[in-house]
């Protein structure tokens, strides 16, 4: 009877050590999660820059994605660059409307579909709320704020003197925009009052143009803003100077 109460006590004495042990884990673990919420003890908002890092990950990812879509299509299935077509019911303007610039006339069949569920083989339009910009979007015409259009315009130091195909994600917050930018090795400084013009472009003449399946713009953006020679993916103003929420994020989609 004397060996059985040692037993139970010494399981007793064992029990309450691990549960101390779990419960310093579960503490430890909350003040860490604390802390990069809400900041180190220096100021340092360790949680915004890191969630800031993520998304600016989601949205490399995502462009990578439809760029392989694009390459896919053109290079493997021969479907012409002219066809290409970026309908889809997830990008809208203020209204709430399909942004119908992303529609190509010149498709006429499933396979110049970049985007589900109009493409049998298309991959699914991401909106990024996260890296968008607040307030939304004022000009009832332009892209809703972290959402997607197709552009053409011609970036100096890639490819040849033709319009390249380009996807913008519109209405960028700054400091995603800034961060963005030093992922591409591309130093930005940018808040909401930088425009093309402070940067060293022409505002009538650096903003990409809309593509309906020609290539036909003679806008071009690099020339002033010589950081951006060469460079396939970026983020830099978008639209005229008198634009809000100006800032996106440019990606080839296809050098021409």
């Amino acid at each position: 009877a004397i060996t059985m109460t040692t037993h139970k006590q010494t399981g007793s004495a064992l029990f309450i050590i691990l549960l101390g042990v779990a419960l310093f884990a579960a503490l430890s673990y909350a003040v860490t999660q604390a802390v990069r919420v809400t900041g180190s003890s220096d100021g340092t908002d360790f949680g915004t820059s890191e969630k800031n890092a993520l998304y600016v990950a989601d949205i490399q990812q995502f462009l990578e994605s439809v760029k392989m879509r694009v390459y896919e299509m053109t290079n493997i299935n021969s479907v012409s660059e002219n066809t290409l077509d970026f309908k889809n019911d997830v990008y809208q303007i203020p209204a709430g409307t399909q942004i119908t610039a992303n529609i190509n006339p010149s498709c006429t069949n499933d396979s110049c579909h970049v985007f589900s569920p109009y493409g049998p083989q298309g991959i699914l339009p991401l909106v990024f709320f996260n890296g968008a910009n607040k307030p939304e979007q004022t000009t009832a015409t332009l892209p809703k704020n972290g959402h997607g259009q197709v552009k053409q315009i011609i970036l100096s130091g890639v490819g040849t003197s033709a319009p390249e195909l380009v996807f913008l994600i519109h209405g960028i917050k700054p400091q995603i925009c800034n961060l963005y930018n030093a992922k591409q090795g591309v130093t930005s400084a940018y808040t909401d009052a930088t425009t093309l013009t402070s940067i060293g472009e022409n505002p009538a003449a650096s903003a990409p143009a809309a593509f309906t399946g020609t290539f036909n713009t003679t806008n071009d953006f690099g020339s002033g803003a010589t950081d951006f020679v060469d460079k396939k993916s970026f983020c830099a103003p978008a639209y005229s100077d008198g634009e809000n929420n100006r800032l996106a994020i440019w990606h080839v989609l296809k050098v021409r």
